[in-house]
């Protein structure tokens, strides 16, 4: 098992005294300690909770600036936050890295430099902070909310460039008057790099699919893709989506014309 830095450094830098370390100890172990003792957990149980913390506290954020938004469009704008790509952003400012421990196999696979493990690591740690905080929530949020959002506003003002799937539901609803639908048509991987894949439909066609390391990231990239194989739509389409296109499109002059 190998652990790069002692974890009481990293409670100098969240500014934290754990009353009981042992929480912060399983948040920062990785499941690959887990292979021969019964006598240790891992940061997975922890990860649970912290995800519905940190979930918390990017829609306490993100909410009053969308009161009139629908639940999709919320789960959209709350995934420009809370991803694995950006949830290990967060984790590599506070070096989780390097306090994990983890066995010698996962350290010559790199793991600790993987975003999935790294996302994993930063919600266990919140779930662990939680916890022995007895549930103080606004402690653990005043810890947190300046690792999640210390670039709120840019990341607002350019949804489209880190939200693929922001723009793909702008550019459905312009050119066909519907929202993307996404589903998990596949899962598969490891148990510690799981792979999942997304297919997305349009009006119950499809237009394309992606692969990731959670159901979010793959809904994600499925978007990526079907944005740059379909140069945002605007060619490789299919038929059918063009007859629906021409459709909406005389709907709406209709509209227009009866309006005056």
């Amino acid at each position: 098992m190998q652990q790069e830095k002692d974890w009481r450094e990293l409670t100098a830098l969240l500014k934290y005294r754990f009353r009981r370390p042992g929480w912060l100890m399983q948040a920062l172990t990785h499941p690959s300690c887990l292979a021969n003792t019964n006598k240790m957990r891992g940061y997975e149980a922890l990860e649970f909770l912290g995800d519905r913390v940190v979930n918390l506290i990017a829609l306490e954020k993100v909410f009053p600036l969308l009161p009139e938004a629908s639940e999709r469009e919320l789960e959209d704008n709350l995934s420009l936050f809370i991803n694995n790509d950006r949830l290990s952003v967060v984790a590599r400012r506070l070096e989780l890295g390097s306090y994990l421990s983890m066995s010698n196999g996962a350290e010559v696979a790199n793991l600790r430099e993987s975003n999935q493990v790294l996302a994993c690591a930063f919600e266990a740690v919140a779930g662990a902070l939680f916890l022995d905080s007895a549930g103080d929530y606004k402690l653990v949020r005043s810890m947190l909310e300046p690792y999640l959002f210390s670039d709120f506003e840019d990341v607002l003002a350019n949804r489209d460039e880190f939200d693929p799937k922001g723009k793909l539901q702008t550019l459905t609803k312009q050119h066909f008057g519907t929202v993307p639908d996404y589903a998990i048509i596949n899962q598969g991987g490891a148990t510690h790099q799981p792979v999942w894949t997304a297919e997305v439909k349009v009006s119950g066609i499809r237009i394309g699919e992606g692969e990731g390391s959670s159901r979010k990231g793959a809904e994600k990239q499925a978007a990526a893709n079907v944005l740059r194989q379909t140069v945002d739509l605007t060619r490789d389409v299919p038929a059918d989506l063009i007859e629906r296109r021409k459709l909406v499109e005389q709907e709406r002059e209709r509209i227009r014309t009866c309006s005056h």
